[in-house]
């Protein structure tokens, strides 16, 4: 499940497909925007960690490839109702 707040009561519930999903796991799966030591780990250089660095990065990119491919995904919009929030990602997770 990904999604948002948005302003208003009205909430929006769709499929995403396999690709949205893919670049929306990207940044944090594939990159690792939110690791607190991205940064100094990735600040090392030279042909060997080139390498291992290129392996780690085909490595989560089959990863979030596979969850992207394997498992359905929703993006929802939800709105000022807590119920009605509630109310559609239980419908959603009921199917």
């Amino acid at each position: 499940m990904f999604g948002r707040r948005t302003a208003g009561a009205k909430v929006s519930v769709k499929k995403c497909s396999k690709l949205r999903v893919f670049c929306l796991l990207f940044k944090p799966m594939v990159i690792g925007v939110g690791l607190p030591i991205l940064a100094e780990y990735f600040w090392e250089f030279g042909l060997r960690d080139f390498f291992t660095k290129t392996q780690i990065a085909l490595s989560r990119i089959k990863r979030a490839t596979t969850l992207a491919t394997s498992k359905e995904c929703y993006w929802f919009e939800f709105g000022d109702s807590l119920e009605e929030n509630v109310k559609a990602v239980v419908e959603v997770l009921e199917q």
